[in-house]
């Protein structure tokens, strides 16, 4: 009498690699949402601007994120690949307050 083949165990769902982690921010009402982010290091942020007036994403110190200005539905990303906490602003709307907090 042959043996029956072992039931195969069911696959865990693959963990994605830290490059392909991804986040969004999204751009309305004259503010981020959310403002205020954390994430592990390697994750990359995608801001969509949803305001008719444009918006850029201005890094307060040098190394983190500076896009150009975002006209509506455009999108910009940035990969944060160190520790810190990195706080930003609009450049032409500087009351719009931002910071990613990067964690190992």
């Amino acid at each position: 009498i042959p043996t029956p083949a072992p039931a195969p165990t069911p696959a865990s769902a693959p963990t994605k690699p830290q490059s392909l982690l991804e986040t969004n921010v999204e751009i309305s009402n004259f503010s981020f949402s959310p403002a205020n982010l954390s994430i592990k290091k390697g994750t990359r942020v995608i801001w969509t601007n949803r305001d008719a007036l444009g918006h850029t994403v201005t890094g307060d110190a040098s190394g983190g994120p500076s896009s150009s200005l975002l006209s509506k539905d455009q999108n910009y990303s940035f990969t944060f690949n160190q520790a810190g906490t990195f706080p930003y602003h609009c450049n032409p709307h500087p009351f719009m307050k931002g910071a990613v907090t990067v964690v190992e």
